[in-house]
Formats: structure tokens, C-alpha cells, sequence
């Protein structure tokens, strides 16, 4: 039997994880700035002209020193008031993570405006509400109360746990797909273990959040940022052995949740190498998937096919292989 850490890793094709990779430009080596000065000459006939004033005179340019200019700091900005930095009252938390706690996607572009997401502690004790609130409209601060249509409130059972096995954890697990908020609430399992439960999404737009996995003993869903599409992972058998779960996908911005793909065994049972991967492609029109079913008694690794499917014909058609030409 496999421990749930051993799992999560063999899970990861389908990854939450953002990387930021900085680029940097320029030459290697040493660069002068505009202020060195070349060395005199020791030799030549040039030996006898007068050193550069410090890159201001030049070769055969004037001698004279420039004249001193006093250096004065920069005067200070006045400073701001903590009152008139504050949006919301102590107790609220960002959800989500760097670049993500917000909206980012085509609409948000277009239409130059920003929801962002936070948590705050519920009516009860050890519960978390999820509320969302419209940061264009900033510097006026939201009316978080229920009274505002820039301020909603998503829930009021957020999913606060961090599992000791891995999985979906907050904040981390609430966040922002470009336009398309998806956060976990009304969890069947307890804070401390691997979350299972429904997953919702929301968009600007929307009144309320809707439930988007295709049952509530979903593990995990991500989207993409261009297109209104989620793949989820649910009814997983932690348990079992050989590992298995539900694969489904699907638009998110009609009237149905995702839809069931397929049954995937996520890694071989003998040596716990992955043998499944999964995406969308980057304007959400197409779902590819490749996935493989060893033998149970071990052996070789069986190849993976590839399959894919139109998005919009999730749950109408059944995959179809990509064949070798």
C-alpha cells in the first residue's frame, strides 16, 4: 500500500504549482558606465595631453573642472495615514498566492477591471467565509456587508484546511484562472485530511458561485486562463491498489458541470512511475489526455494512447485516439 504523500506526487500531472521565471538582458562580463574615464596615455605623442576630466571634457576636450553641483536627497512624500490604505477591516485574507488572488484573464483585460479574492472568519466559530470584491472601484472602499454588488459573499463553509497528505490546501486552493475563480467549500472531509468534497467556480458577472465538479467527492479542479473550462479529478480511491480516479472536464460557463472522462489508474502499481497526463489546449476548444492500464500483477509499463476530444462534445462523444501516421 502506498502512502497519500507517494500519491500526490504521482497525482501531479495535473499540478497547481505557478513558476515565475525571471529573464534578464544584457551582455556577460563587466559593462563601464557613462562616467569612467579611459586611462591616461604612458606613451606617444599623445603622452603629453592632459588625462579626461572623468568622461566630461574628453580627448583634446576642455581641461577645466566642472563646476560643483551641491547633491540634495530627494524630498520625502508625505506620508499616508494607515486609515486611508486599509480596504477592509482586520480578519480578511488574501486567498490564492502571487498573481493569482485576482482576476487576470481576457475580460479583466478588456474591460480594465479587477475582482479580488478574500477569506474572513464566518458567523460560527471555525468556519470561513469566501467573499469577492471589485478593486476598480477602489479608492472607494467596498461595502462588505451584503448591501453591494462589488462586494460577494461565495460561501460560508471555505474549505481552511492544510492536509498533512498533500492536496488542495488554503489559501492556496481558492484562487483565479484568468477570469474564473475556483474555490472549495462544503468539504465532506475533515480540515486535516485530503480534501473531498464539491468545487465551485465563479466570473465577474455571475451573482453567486456555481458548482462545477461533476459530484461532491471531487479532490481537485484547475481551468485555464483564456477559456471557460475546468478538468477535475474525483471519486478518487486513495485506498485501493492499484490508485484510481474519475477524470472529467468540461465548460463551466453553461447550465452543466464537468462531465466524466474516463477511470485512470495514475501510476504503475509495481514501480509508481506516472503514466498519466492531461491539458486543455490554450483557447480551451480541444481536450487531450493519455493514460495507460498495466497489469495488476506488475510487468512492464503499458504504452500510453493518446485521446482526445472537442470540448463541446464532452459527454456527447466518446474520446477518440490520436493514431500514428
Amino acid at each position: 500500500m502506498y502512502s497519500r504523500a507517494s500519491i500526490w506526487i504521482a497525482l501531479g500531472g495535473l499540478g497547481l504549482a505557478v513558476t515565475l521565471a525571471a529573464g534578464c538582458e544584457g551582455s556577460s562580463g563587466s559593462k563601464k558606465s557613462l562616467g569612467d574615464a579611459a586611462p591616461p596615455p604612458t606613451s606617444g605623442s599623445d603622452a603629453n595631453l592632459p588625462a579626461p576630466n572623468n568622461g566630461l571634457g574628453g580627448r583634446g576636450g576642455s581641461t577645466d573642472a566642472a563646476p560643483m553641483i551641491e547633491a540634495r536627497a530627494p524630498e520625502a512624500p508625505p506620508p499616508i495615514a494607515p486609515d486611508k490604505l486599509k480596504i477592509l477591516d482586520n480578519g480578511a485574507t488574501l486567498v490564492g498566492g502571487i498573481s493569482v488572488a485576482c482576476s487576470f484573464g481576457p475580460a479583466s483585460t478588456a474591460s480594465k477591471v479587477r475582482w479580488c479574492a478574500f477569506a474572513k472568519p464566518g458567523a460560527t466559530l471555525s468556519t470561513l467565509e469566501l467573499w469577492v470584491f471589485n478593486m476598480s472601484k477602489l479608492p472607494a472602499k467596498p461595502k462588505c456587508d451584503g448591501s453591494s454588488a462589488d462586494c460577494i459573499k461565495l460561501s460560508s463553509n471555505l474549505f481552511g484546511g492544510v492536509p498533512q497528505d498533500g492536496g488542495p490546501q488554503f489559501p492556496s486552493a481558492h484562487r483565479f484562472y484568468g477570469d474564473t475563480l475556483m474555490y472549495y467549500a462544503d468539504a465532506k472531509s475533515k480540515p486535516s485530511d485530503t480534501y473531498n468534497g464539491p468545487i465551485y467556480a465563479w466570473q465577474p458577472g455571475w451573482p453567486a458561485g456555481k458548482k462545477i465538479s461533476a459530484t461532491s467527492d471531487a479532490f481537485q479542479c484547475v481551468g485555464i486562463t483564456r477559456a471557460s473550462v475546468a478538468l477535475c479529478l474525483e471519486n478518487v480511491k486513495f485506498d485501493a491498489n492499484p490508485i484510481t480516479f474519475d477524470l472529467t472536464a468540461g465548460r463551466i460557463d453553461g447550465d452543466k458541470p464537468v462531465q466524466q472522462i474516463a477511470n485512470i489508474v495514475p501510476a504503475h502499481p509495481t514501480t509508481m512511475a506516472s503514466q498519466w497526463q492531461t491539458t486543455f489546449t490554450s483557447d480551451g476548444r480541444y481536450f487531450i489526455y493519455s493514460a495507460a492500464s498495466p497489469g495488476v500483477g506488475g510487468g512492464a509499463q503499458t504504452p500510453e494512447p493518446l485521446y482526445y476530444l472537442e470540448t463541446d462534445k464532452i459527454g456527447l462523444e466518446p474520446p477518440s485516439i490520436q493514431e500514428e501516421e
